[in-house]
C-alpha cells in the first residue's frame, strides 16, 4: 500500500513539469494564431516566421500533453511512428509525386532536411494528437472497436483540416503544385495520400499501445480537453483566414468536416457530464 502511494506521489511529481509545459505552449500558441488572424485582419502580410513560430508552439503543447495523457513511453512511441512515416512520405512524395501528386517546398518554411522542411513532420504531430484526442472522445464509451477503424477515423479528422489549410498554404507559396489540381488548385491525390499516411501512423500506434496496457484517458478536466480547443482554434484560424484571403469554398468544405468531428466530440463530453 505504501509502495502505490510512493509511486503514485512519483508519477504526479514527474507529470507536474509536462502539464505546466502544455500550458504554456498552449497559451503562447494562442496568442501566435491571434497575430496571425490580427495580421490578415489588417491586412499586414504576416511575417513568414509566424508560421514556424505556431507550428512550434502547437508542437511543444501537444509532445508536453501527450507526455501526461499518454505516458512518456507512449508518446515516444507516437512521435516516432509520425516523424518516420510522415517524413519518408514526404520525401517520396516531393521526388516522385507517387503519394500526394507532384510538388515542392519552397524556403518559406525553412530549413530543410534532404528535400523537406524539418518543421513539416512537426506539423504532422500536432495535428495527429489533436485528431486522435477528438477521435478518442467520440469513440470512448462505445463498445470495443478495431484498430483499423480508428485509425481510419482518425485519418479523416487529420485530413478534414487539410481540406482548408493545403489550399491557402499554396496560395502563400509554401509549397507549390506543379500541375495544379482540381481541388482549389490542389490536386484530389494529395487527400487520398494524406488518409493513407495518418492511417499507417494510427494503425501502428493503436497496435502498439493495446499491446502495452494502455493508460486510459479520461476526459473529464479542462486539461484533458486542450488537444480539442486546440484542434478547434486551428480550424477556426483556418476557415477564417481562407475566407480573408478570398478562399471562401475551401474554407466553408473545411468549416463542415472539422465541425462535424468537434460537434461529435462536444456532444459526447457534454453527455457523459
Amino acid at each position: 500500500m505504501a509502495q502505490g502511494f510512493v509511486e503514485k506521489v512519483r508519477v504526479q511529481t514527474l507529470a507536474r513539469p509536462a502539464r505546466v509545459i502544455a500550458l504554456s505552449a498552449f497559451a503562447v500558441y494562442t496568442l501566435g494564431i491571434a497575430y496571425t488572424i490580427l495580421c490578415h485582419v489588417l491586412r499586414v502580410p504576416p511575417p513568414h516566421w509566424l508560421v514556424q513560430f505556431d507550428t512550434f508552439a502547437f508542437f511543444a503543447f501537444a509532445l508536453a500533453h501527450a507526455t501526461e495523457q499518454l505516458g512518456a513511453r507512449a508518446t515516444f512511441v507516437f512521435l516516432a511512428l509520425t516523424f518516420a512515416i510522415s517524413f519518408a512520405f514526404e520525401t517520396v512524395g516531393v521526388l516522385t509525386g507517387a503519394i500526394y501528386g507532384a510538388y515542392y517546398y519552397t524556403h518559406r518554411l525553412g530549413l530543410k532536411l534532404g528535400v523537406v522542411p524539418i518543421i513539416i513532420p512537426l506539423a504532422w504531430f500536432m495535428m495527429m494528437y489533436a485528431s486522435y484526442t477528438v477521435v478518442a472522445i467520440i469513440a470512448s464509451g462505445t463498445r470495443r472497436v478495431s484498430s483499423a477503424w480508428l485509425a481510419l477515423l482518425g485519418a479523416l479528422a487529420m485530413t478534414a483540416w487539410d481540406l482548408g489549410m493545403d489550399p491557402q498554404m499554396a496560395a502563400a507559396q509554401m509549397w507549390v503544385w506543379v500541375d495544379g489540381g482540381a481541388y482549389f488548385g490542389v490536386p484530389i491525390q494529395n487527400f487520398i495520400g494524406w488518409v493513407a499516411t495518418t492511417f499507417c501512423i494510427f494503425w501502428l500506434f493503436q497496435i502498439f499501445a493495446q499491446r502495452q496496457s494502455p493508460r486510459e484517458l479520461k476526459f473529464d478536466n479542462a486539461f484533458a480537453l486542450l488537444p480539442v480547443a486546440a484542434y478547434a482554434i486551428q480550424g477556426a484560424s483556418t476557415v477564417a483566414i481562407g475566407v480573408m484571403n478570398n478562399q471562401p469554398e475551401p474554407s466553408l468544405v473545411a468549416f463542415f468536416a472539422m465541425g462535424a468531428f468537434l460537434f461529435s466530440a462536444i456532444t459526447r463530453v457534454l453527455a457523459t457530464r
